[in-house]
């Protein structure tokens, strides 16, 4: 049997680790070993394409809610695509715009919300 990542303990190369303090809570660190280095190494990628504009997709969810506040720490305006009920989560997120792909067709919605950020 492989060791997976569903056990308390996971054995792995120390260049893989990211040190946390003392008073850090543990359970809060786990997104950093998951959805935050999933970003970051997509950011890492894409080098100097992300520059002044980021789109997200699905910016309410997993991995896009980390890539927001990451995009803006970098200087990017950042134009965030979800669902209606996570606009008030990405705008808290520092998202410039949001479009609603339940009420917007891409093509509208994306054109008219880049203009305007």
């Amino acid at each position: 049997m492989t060791p997976g990542t569903f056990q308390q303990c996971y054995p792995s190369p120390t260049h893989y680790g990211i040190p946390i303090s003392d008073d850090t809570d543990p359970a809060s660190a786990i997104p950093l070993i998951c959805s935050d280095v999933t970003v970051y190494a997509a950011r890492q990628r894409a080098n100097d394409r992300l520059r002044n504009y980021v789109l997200i997709s699905g910016a309410g969810g997993g991995l896009g809610h980390p890539a927001i506040p990451y995009a803006k720490t970098l200087g990017a305006k950042v134009l965030a695509i979800g669902a209606g009920s996570k606009e008030q989560f990405c705008r808290h997120l520092s998202g410039d715009a949001f479009v609603d792909f339940s009420k917007n067709s891409y093509d509208a919605g994306l054109s008219a919300k880049a203009k305007n950020i």
